[in-house]
């Protein structure tokens, strides 16, 4: 089963030390704001998601600069056709060298991963590979030791991430069927709702016992945004699930809030969109609020979404 990995507001560090080469060249500071990227799959621009480091919980040991988080999705069509994807590096310029990483790099060795490309483009540098199968990659355009040169360069670096999803067919539940402005349950036995934003920040959400919560795409290029007043200070709208709720995120959705269960079993969340703790704005609050998705009750599961933004964990299943 094809889960995405949660991740946070830190990429991966690479070793540093006293036998790393360093240069005094500076790596590139992203400005703010971006974009720093431009994507498309088959040759229909993507949405590039940008999450800025927000820091969390041991700000000594994990530093924040102004390094980002960027990312973008697709969805397979099946599992037997495969994407075409073009990536434009804004921040790339010829003094960061002519070198491209897409990692981790075994999926090239199986095949996943096709050949890159270089593509003339008026500004930046383009690159087009294709990706067979469902899997996420980091993009790295340009020489590791000149992205890299120290090690504040990490703190200042936009990575890019791409999240190729499988067929929502293949998905453990399927999405509820919208009629109108009402949703039926795509399994019987069970109701169903569609999520609104709700400006009362003091009101959490309930999700009812066997019922489902659609958080739906308001249509158009762009991301569809759930956010309740200011982000309710550095307490986030809290979402609970009873015993068999279920939460379901369309792609290019993004829910401002937490999702947690208070021991109810078979909780799930499904779907391609991004639940974000962003508007803690960088405080840490651990002792209100810890995981971004807590689901503590026996057989829950999370399947697809994106996660940013924990104090402690973004993602927790089970009982402590």
């Amino acid at each position: 089963t094809h889960r995405r990995r949660p991740f946070g507001p830190f990429t991966r560090r690479r070793p540093f030390g006293p036998f790393i080469r360093r240069r005094s060249t500076p790596s590139p500071v992203p400005p703010m704001p971006g974009p720093y990227y431009r994507v498309t799959f088959n040759g229909v621009p993507a949405v590039v998601f940008s999450q800025p480091c927000k820091g969390d919980n041991m700000p000594k040991e994990h530093p924040c600069g102004n390094q980002t988080n960027n990312f973008a999705s697709f969805t397979l069509a099946s599992l037997d056709t495969p994407v075409r994807v073009e990536v434009t590096s804004l921040l790339w310029t010829s003094e960061l060298g002519n070198d491209t990483n897409i990692r981790p790099s075994q999926l090239r060795d199986r095949g996943i991963v096709g050949p890159i490309e270089e593509l003339r483009s008026s500004e930046g540098k383009t690159i087009a590979f294709d990706i067979t199968a469902p899997c996420q990659v980091s993009v790295e355009i340009g020489d590791e030791d000149l992205l890299f040169p120290d090690e504040d360069a990490y703190y200042r670096f936009a990575d890019l991430l791409l999240f190729i999803n499988p067929p929502v067919a293949l998905m453990p539940h399927q999405f509820p069927i919208v009629t109108g402005s009402s949703c039926t349950s795509s399994e019987p036995d069970r109701s169903c709702v569609i999520a609104n934003t709700d400006d009362d920040c003091d009101l959490n959400i309930t999700v009812g016992i066997d019922q489902d919560l659609l958080f739906r795409h308001s249509g158009g290029d762009g991301l569809t945004y759930y956010k309740w007043g200011d982000g309710c200070g550095y307490d986030p709208k809290k979402i609970g699930l009873m015993s068999g709720a279920r939460v379901f995120l369309e792609e290019n959705v993004v829910v401002y809030a937490r999702i947690v269960s208070e021991g109810g079993e078979g909780t799930g969340v499904y779907g391609y969109g991004i639940v974000s703790n962003q508007f803690m704005g960088g405080h840490k609050n651990i002792s209100t609020a810890s995981n971004v998705i807590d689901l503590n009750g026996n057989s829950s599961e999370v399947f697809g979404a994106v996660v940013l933004d924990s104090v402690y964990r973004n993602v927790q299943l089970g009982a402590w």
